[in-house]
């Protein structure tokens, strides 16, 4: 059964929101790029596109703004009290 050059993006999309949540862009993009830049040649994907797909869908991943603010908070501070910075 063949597969659809859009299924393959797809799942390259997919993977790069899972490790956004994980990783920052930069390292993402120096361990996928080996793999993903020559499929979507291959594929015919244009690179520009692909690499605007690349940025959008690794901003996606990244924690929420509140999500950082509560890891920002120090070991030793009672719950009541907010982190200062």
């Amino acid at each position: 059964m063949p597969v659809s050059p859009w299924m393959i993006m797809l799942l390259m999309q997919a993977t790069w929101i899972i490790l956004g949540c994980l990783m920052d862009a930069l390292s993402i993009l120096m361990i996928t790029s080996p793999i993903f830049v020559p499929m979507a040649q291959f594929l015919g994907f244009d690179l520009l596109w692909f690499g605007v797909l690349f940025a959008v869908n690794t901003e996606m991943g990244l924690p929420h703004a509140s999500l950082r603010r509560q890891s920002d908070r120090h070991e030793g501070d009672s719950p009541g009290q907010r982190a200062s910075r």
